[in-house]
């Protein structure tokens, strides 16, 4: 064993001979012992025992004899076997009461001194003394202590001396599960936030910009100087299909111009897509969201895209030095071999980092999309939005192919492009390449796009041929840039967490301010336009009160009374938010509700008050007084139909007002009203009872304040025939109530 707890023996059931090897003496006989033993041989050792058991045999069968005894019965021969000893060729034979021969035994041990076997012990079981067992010489024990082995393992042969260790175990392994429960439990809840985070920034759009934050302004992106033939070539082909609506991508006196714009202190490109119709679905956010979290050295930042109907349009960042196709065109830049490598390289590091993202989509690959930064950095860009596409015209070549159309005036500018190629000119072009670029042009212009490469494909060949090293050699000046960009993108990472909160308390001021104005005059407000009053030709207003609140207001503390009125104005106000209805103001116990303004509603403003006053006349029966239980609450409520004034009044404070008679009126109907009853004037009764909706009871003529002797009506409540499909028009309902007065 490998931690020393055993030591070898070997146990020998015959005597060791007194000289193994009689011909080797180690003296001056060996000579002769090696011609005296030259053709001897050792016989079988077994051939002792054959002795030993003949002779056994013999005596017994001698024994039997004498007696005069039958020895061909082999059981009595057997017993009287038993228990006989004799002298044998293989030492000392003796057999027990059961027939069966006691051995001897010699253990022989290795002795380390002269590395050799040698007896340690005898086992002398044929011994009629007590003492069997006799040691020779000491044993070599190589365990830690050099003692013996134990003679029985630290817990038992069955564990039962180790129930403590064994508790233990039990107690690791708990702790073992608990704590991959609590790694598990960890990671669902770190992916479930991510989840929730990745869902939160779907749903706020923080690539969508609004139209009106975009400037727009028209730079040239070259220099004045003679045009190539592939920028003329490009520039009146395909380059034009993604030209905004503007005169922005075109070839004019030898410069190429492009729209370029301001937005939050950024320059940018604008690339205006066709006039058509912009679905924005789900898979279309997660990939504008993708696209503006992308951060790479050799991809043009994704500032994010306007979807106004006055012309969608997608804004990425503007790089000084103009595109590929521009700096090709341009012969006073001198395109050497480190130049030209540079920009290949990344060209394909762009395009290996879009393929391995979520987006898996380049798009509309071309010089004309290859931009460089102020650092003489190439960067893809237009890339993504696969299902917008379709809003170019396209030639829809690969974007392998498209890669080598690229690679080709990069590496030869005098080689004129063209946006087909015939299969004879393709060979003579390849013979213009240097030797190494050459294999791989002709599988990127592969007939088959099977065997065209893939990006991580051409990168490891571009890599081969540099040696297997990026040619990027960054100066210190721009290693310091490299650092202000992170800085930078630092900073944006604040500014998006804080522009998020900024939005999260918007939302909860644009709440706040909806529930004080209506929201068509809140969104006025909002955007620091002042309010006109204006007239509303027919409304229906609701006045409700209390009955014996003062009573109540003279037994109850102030505390009491205004817990009363938040409970009960609370219920109120979750019940009428089911209606097309908005609350004007409470005073006191007084509660006033219109409906047709500001948003007028033909002649439903009448219904939509009723129903919402029998509701809270079912919400008052079943409302208790905390403070007083034996109090019964109830509620006198008065509506009036006609036409009114509204208006925001003051700045501070600004409050929605309403003027004229039928706010008059309205409070006349609700003072005399009676206990939890809807009393209605002329002229709402005129409205309500062609609806065929509602049980209207003629009250009779009283006598209203300015207003003379006036029809009133109570509302009993709904009919259980009812009519839901509402009041067509104004001009219907009126002459309905024209036929019924005739």
């Amino acid at each position: 064993m490998a931690d020393g707890s055993y030591v070898f023996f070997l146990p020998y059931h015959l005597q060791p001979p007194n000289v193994e090897t009689p011909w080797i003496g180690e003296n001056q006989d060996d000579e002769k012992a090696k011609l005296m033993y030259s053709h001897a041989f050792q016989g079988s050792e077994y051939s002792a025992f054959l002795h030993d058991a003949v002779y056994l045999y013999l005596q017994t069968l001698n024994d039997t004899l004498e007696e005069g005894l039958d020895y061909k019965n082999g059981t009595l021969m057997f017993e009287r076997a038993k228990g006989k000893s004799f002298r044998g060729v293989t030492g000392n034979v003796h057999l027990d009461n059961h027939g069966d021969r006691e051995p001897d035994y010699w253990i022989w041990g290795l002795k380390s001194a002269s590395a050799k076997y040698e007896v340690v012990m005898e086992a002398k079981m044929t011994n009629q003394i007590q003492q069997k067992i006799f040691q020779v010489q000491s044993i070599e024990w190589k365990t830690i202590d050099h003692g013996p082995p134990p003679d029985e393992p630290i817990c038992g042969f069955n564990g039962e001396k180790c129930q403590e260790s064994r508790i233990d175990k039990t107690v690791l392994i708990v702790c073992i599960c608990m704590a991959l429960v609590m790694v598990l439990l960890v990671a669902g809840s770190f992916n479930c936030y991510r989840r929730y985070k990745y869902e939160k920034d779907l749903v706020l759009e923080l690539w969508k910009i609004k139209y009106e934050d975009v400037h727009k302004t028209k730079k040239a992106l070259s220099r004045s100087g003679s045009i190539s033939m592939l920028s003329l070539c490009t520039g009146m082909t395909d380059d034009t299909s993604n030209s905004l609506n503007s005169p922005s991508q075109k070839v004019n006196d030898y410069q190429v111009f492009s729209t370029i714009g301001h937005y939050k202190g950024m320059t940018v490109t604008i690339r205006q897509l066709k006039k058509c119709r912009i679905t924005i679905d789900r898979n279309t956010q997660m990939e504008l969201k993708e696209m503006r979290e992308f951060v790479h050295e050799n991809v043009n930042r994704f500032i994010g895209m306007s979807v106004d109907e006055r012309g969608p349009m997608v804004l990425t960042l503007y790089c000084s030095k103009g595109s590929l196709q521009d700096i090709i065109a341009n012969e006073d830049i001198k395109l050497d071999s480190l130049f030209k490598s540079s920009l290949i390289t990344d060209l394909i590091i762009g395009m290996n980092f879009i393929h391995n993202s979520l987006l898996k989509f380049l798009g509309n690959l071309k010089s004309s999309n290859c931009v460089i930064d102020n650092r003489w950095v190439l960067k893809v860009t237009d890339f993504g939005l696969a299902n917008l596409n379709y809003c170019y015209r396209n030639t829809n070549p690969s974007e392998y192919q498209r890669f080598s159309n690229i690679l080709l005036p990069n590496i030869d500018r005098t080689i004129q492009y063209r946006s087909y190629f015939t299969t004879s000119s393709r060979f003579e072009i390849l013979t213009t390449f240097e030797i190494t670029l050459k294999p791989l042009m002709e599988i990127c212009w592969h007939e088959n796009p099977i065997y065209r490469p893939t990006a991580a494909a051409i990168k490891q060949k571009i890599l081969q041929l540099q040696g297997g090293r990026i040619v990027k050699t960054l100066l210190p000046l721009d290693n310091m840039i490299q650092i202000l960009e992170k800085y930078a993108n630092n900073l944006e990472e604040i500014v998006e967490v804080r522009t998020e909160a900024l939005i999260e308390e918007k939302k909860k001021t644009d709440r706040l301010l909806y529930q004080m104005l209506p929201s068509p005059v809140a969104e006025q407000l909002k955007l620091g336009m002042n309010v006109q009053p204006e007239i509303f030709d027919s409304v229906t207003i609701c006045f409700s009160d209390i009955v014996g609140f003062t009573k109540l207001t003279s037994v109850s503390t102030p505390i009491q009374v205004v817990d009363l009125l938040n409970e009960l104005y609370s219920g109120f106000d979750s019940t009428i938010s089911h209606y097309d209805v908005y609350k004007v103001e409470t005073i006191g116990d007084a509660y006033m509700v219109v409906s047709g303004l500001p948003i007028e509603n033909g002649l439903n403003h009448a219904r939509e008050i009723t129903d919402m006053s029998l509701d809270l006349l079912q919400f008052a029966d079943k409302f208790e007084v905390s403070f007083n239980p034996e109090y019964t609450l109830k509620l006198r409520i008065g509506l009036h139909s006609g036409s009114c004034a509204a208006g925001v009044v003051g700045r501070t404070m600004p409050r929605y007002c309403l003027f004229g008679d039928t706010v008059n009126t309205a409070s006349r109907m609700e003072s005399h009203g009676k206990d939890s009853r809807i009393h209605i004037s002329h002229q709402t009764y005129e409205i309500l009872n062609p609806t065929n909706r509602y049980d209207l009871t003629f009250r009779g003529e009283l006598l209203i304040k300015g207003k003379g002797l006036q029809r009133t009506y109570w509302v009993q409540g709904k009919k259980d025939r009812r009519n839901d499909g509402g009041l067509e028009s104004s001009d219907q309902a009126e002459k309905k109530i024209d036929s019924g007065n005739q």
